[in-house]
């Protein structure tokens, strides 16, 4: 009995710590401060809370893929002023989850995925005033995508993500 517990402990963990296959391949990248004259930053943020770490999201602004998000990772993402729609999508399938963002000019913005039991994940914009910002400036790591070892974006993805995009909310 316990030979069989340790190995479904065992093959349990590796699935736990291998996640999923994603879009991209990431590289840790230098943290952006600000947003670029004229531009919006848009910070999504993952922190680490051990239940579904290893599970990666993918995180697009309407049809226009970001990256991959890790647990204890940042995607940042220069956005022109105006209507965007963010979504992160599990790597395992599941719903995509959406948010509506009015992008201002030189305005830094903070979305975090939040997973919700029996819903399932939900998206956040942090208000100005939210103490966790400086929290996850310090602790997580950025990542951009490593443009060099990523292969492009399969057709029949970016079209669901422009079918998720048209009803963004």
């Amino acid at each position: 009995m316990l030979k069989k517990f340790i190995t479904a402990f065992s093959v349990f963990s590796i699935i736990c710590i291998s996640g999923c296959s994603s879009l991209a391949t990431m590289k840790k990248s230098k943290y952006v401060e600000k947003p670029a004259d004229k531009m919006g930053l848009i910070n999504i943020v993952r922190p680490s809370i051990f239940l579904g770490d290893g599970v990666k999201m993918e995180a697009w602004d309407g049809s226009t893929f970001i990256g991959t998000l890790s647990s204890g990772s940042m995607l940042q993402y220069a956005a022109n002023p105006g209507s965007h729609c963010i979504m992160v999508n599990p790597t395992q399938g599941g719903k995509w989850a959406t948010l509506k963002v009015e992008v201002k000019a030189n305005t830094t913005y903070f979305i975090k995925p939040n997973t919700i039991p029996f819903v399932g994940l939900k998206l956040g914009l942090a208000d100005e005033t939210d103490q966790r910002k400086a929290e996850w400036i310090k602790e997580l790591t950025p990542f951009a995508i490593d443009t060099a070892k990523t292969k492009p974006v399969p057709e029949k993805v970016i079209s669901k993500a422009k079918e998720y995009s048209a009803n963004c909310n």
